[in-house]
């Protein structure tokens, strides 16, 4: 599959990058041009469900410095999203702000009748409302929407990538290292869709701190970076990262590592023992 020979190419990618920039004695956003920017807001995801639950979630990590939150749908009746978002901009107002992930979970007519009721909020983009083959869908929605349409699964290379912003299906790039093939393809996706006015979003799966560096250190190069909070609190939900990313995360914000490489301290140890654990014994 395509996109699986990314990931095994993205950590291949990866690896290569942090050798060179310590080998060099420079951080890997200077090696992808420089650095623009040294500290990044950081997002906090809503799972698929009620008004209230997502509340409890905002009440909680507003506390702690989020106010960026994306929200998780497409299994719910489209009724029932609109409902939500209504909600909770009643609540909340402008102190926080929303985007909104359908995971491809919408055919046609339902992500038009979400994206008409949502029109007049203050939802900043909606993403991969339907398959990711679907450009000539995505094209039409994003014709009609006044809500910007971003493109997740859809965009894996820089061919997709093309064909989108061709198309006019997109006004958003979501871009993960792992999933197009690490940071120097990411990079060029991004200069494409700077050439096509679209704005670049750095979004995540479950990851440890490895892939999340190498998206952070790619965004802290993008001209184009949407102005918003991005992916980077996967490590805030899992038990076991080997590495020091979380560290690097302050009240909702990300700052960047001065250090040569990827920037990462890494538990070898750890690393060991959770490929035991997994794998049985390493030779």
């Amino acid at each position: 599959m395509l996109d699986r020979q990314f990931c095994a190419k993205g950590a291949v990618s990866m690896a290569l990058w942090d050798i060179l920039g310590k080998r060099l004695g420079a951080p890997v956003s200077t090696l992808l041009g420089g650095a623009l920017r040294r500290q990044i807001a950081v997002l906090w995801p809503l799972s698929s469900g009620t008004a209230d639950e997502d509340m409890q979630v905002i009440d909680t990590r507003a506390a702690q410095g989020f106010s960026h939150f994306m929200l998780k749908m497409g299994s719910a009746p489209v009724a029932e999203d609109i409902a939500r978002v209504t909600a909770l901009e009643k609540r909340y107002g402008r102190s926080i702000r929303l985007i909104a992930d359908a995971n491809q979970g919408w055919g046609h007519e339902d992500a038009l009748t979400f994206l008409r009721g949502v029109a007049g909020s203050s939802l900043e983009f909606i993403e991969q409302p339907l398959v990711r083959d679907d450009i000539a869908g995505m094209a039409a929605l994003a014709a009609e929407s006044a809500v910007p349409i971003s493109a997740d699964e859809a965009v894996i290379g820089l061919t997709q990538a093309a064909q989108l912003a061709q198309a006019g299906a997109a006004r958003v790039f979501s871009l993960k290292s792992s999933k197009n093939g690490g940071p120097l393809r990411a990079q060029k996706i991004a200069a494409l869709a700077e050439g096509f006015g679209i704005q670049c979003y750095m979004n995540s799966m479950h990851e440890f701190g490895i892939t999340q560096m190498a998206s952070f250190q790619h965004a802290a190069t993008i001209r184009n970076l949407f102005d918003f909070g991005h992916a980077f609190m996967s490590t805030l939900r899992l038990a076991e990262d080997p590495t020091d990313f979380s560290t690097l995360i302050d009240k909702a914000v990300i700052t960047l590592p001065d250090r040569p490489g990827m920037g990462l301290e890494v538990d070898a140890d750890h690393v060991a023992a959770m490929a035991q654990g997994s794998f049985g014994m390493i030779r």
